[in-house]
């Protein structure tokens, strides 16, 4: 019975894929997006505006700032920026995911800065070892009209 179990748990993912892949409309009615790194193209920074409190039970109101840059040449429209943190093991500092949406223009050559209201809170290292670092991993994700998505990973202090 366990085996079987197994065996159907396994199978899942593919059948799943299979499905997703065999049916006639691949887009399921959204237009088509692509999801590219981060390049020379469209240049993403990440910061936070100002300090937070980093005590444990005090929720701090962190302003992330994302910097667009565009370096094609062809307007862009930015759409959307979502904003996780990832790698939260040994991070001093929890954040919750950002979003906000735009409809931004950024005319080529021009660069632009948003920005997104997040909740924080200090972490206590309670395993006994102590955090070495007081950088964050964020994952952001800027999202164009044209369909086009920049994903980049940044490392950068914790809002102290």
């Amino acid at each position: 019975m366990i085996d079987d179990l197994k065996k159907t748990l396994l199978l899942l993912p593919l059948v799943l894929l299979t499905a997703a892949c065999a049916s006639s409309s691949p887009d399921f009615g959204m237009p088509e997006t692509r999801v590219l790194d981060c390049d020379n193209e469209v240049e993403i920074r990440a910061g936070f505006q100002g300090p937070g409190t980093q005590m444990e039970r005090i929720d701090d109101r962190v302003t992330t700032v994302i910097d667009v840059a565009n370096n094609s040449h062809r307007e862009i429209a930015v759409k959307w920026i979502r904003i996780e943190q990832v790698m939260m093991d040994s991070a001093p500092y929890r954040l919750e995911n950002g979003y906000r949406t735009f409809n931004q223009p950024i005319a080529e050559g021009e660069d632009h800065q948003f920005e997104i209201p997040m909740t924080g809170r200090g972490v206590r290292d309670r395993s006994g070892r102590s955090l070495h670092s007081n950088d964050l991993t964020l994952a952001v994700t800027v999202s164009l009209e044209s369909g086009e998505s920049y994903r980049c990973q940044f490392s950068v202090r914790a809002p102290l």
